[in-house]
């Protein structure tokens, strides 16, 4: 609909650091123009395409600090002080943007993050379901490098656990496409999702991914809190993280892989959520859970 709008946290830091990659000189000439420039490559694969699907451009924030002047394409900096990390930012970010007036649709989105693809279609999105890319996954069916943040040029998925028959997913926090009627869910207080997670149990069969991760908490409050997830194909890396993404992703950063080999016990997404709200609905008659 015409009157829908979007929140995207957008960052105006410039990168560059494109020599090792495999890429043809065509190919270059446009990282050069657009995708080591973070604010260049939103405007191109993001703002550009979501403003003709919508018939409007989106509504812009950065919750943070803006070194330069403001792009016009930005609707507001929010100054948010001291946090204690970015779940707490996108908490806060959320309350500010969620006070201004009505969304139906906010997208988070990692400041540095450098697209080089175009975003996947708002309109289309599960309006269910919070879509993020996957940082680890175990047997699930039609996943590709552009559904994952980590290992994405590998035929296998990413998990810290190996089973036959166990599935699941870890969401990546660096972007999410999340409905208005979840918000309040996805962007809960760190302490609130800290409660959540101590009561929670994962279902039968889900595996257990490493505790250790932000990513892995991220998820287990998610589910905690009733949210289910759906795969969102972004092509991409952050610019500046304390881990190489960017050579992580660099043989496949014009290509999309098949995630061909992620289990042995494949589920379509449809199965792994169907599995979810029945794993919900026995626990809501039952007071036993399976595994902490």
């Amino acid at each position: 609909p015409p009157d829908m709008s979007a929140r995207v946290a957008a960052s105006k830091r410039h990168w560059y650091d494109g020599q090792d990659l495999d890429v043809t000189p065509a190919e270059m000439l446009t990282l050069r123009s657009t995708a080591f420039w973070p604010w260049a490559s939103f405007l191109k694969y993001v703002h550009e395409p979501m403003s003709a699907e919508l018939g409007q451009p989106p509504d812009v924030y950065l919750c943070g600090s803006l070194l330069g002047p403001r792009p016009r394409q930005i609707k507001e900096v929010i100054e948010l002080g001291a946090v204690r990390d970015q779940f707490d930012r996108a908490h806060n970010c959320y309350l500010e943007v969620a006070a201004k007036r009505k969304y139906d649709i906010f997208i988070k989105v990692r400041p540095d993050f450098v697209f080089t693809g175009a975003f996947p279609s708002v309109l289309g999105a599960d309006p269910g379901t919070v879509h993020s890319r996957f940082r680890e996954a175990m047997n699930i069916k039609g996943l590709t490098s552009a559904h994952t943040s980590w290992y994405q040029c590998r035929h296998t998925c990413e998990s810290s656990v190996h089973s036959e028959t166990d599935f699941g997913y870890v969401n990546d926090d660096m972007i999410y496409v999340v409905p208005a009627a979840l918000a309040d869910k996805v962007f809960m207080a760190e302490g609130y999702a800290r409660l959540l997670r101590k009561r929670y149990a994962y279902p039968e069969h889900w595996f257990d991914p490493e505790e250790g991760f932000s990513e892995t908490m991220f998820a287990k409050g998610l589910l905690a809190a009733g949210v289910l997830s759906r795969p969102l194909a972004v092509q991409g890396y952050p610019a500046e993280a304390g881990y190489d993404h960017r050579g992580q992703i660099g043989a496949c950063l014009w290509k999309t892989v098949p995630k061909a080999f992620c289990g042995d016990f494949q589920r379509s997404m449809d199965d792994v959520l169907e599995a979810l709200r029945s794993s919900a609905n026995a626990s809501s008659t039952s007071a036993s859970p399976k595994r902490h």
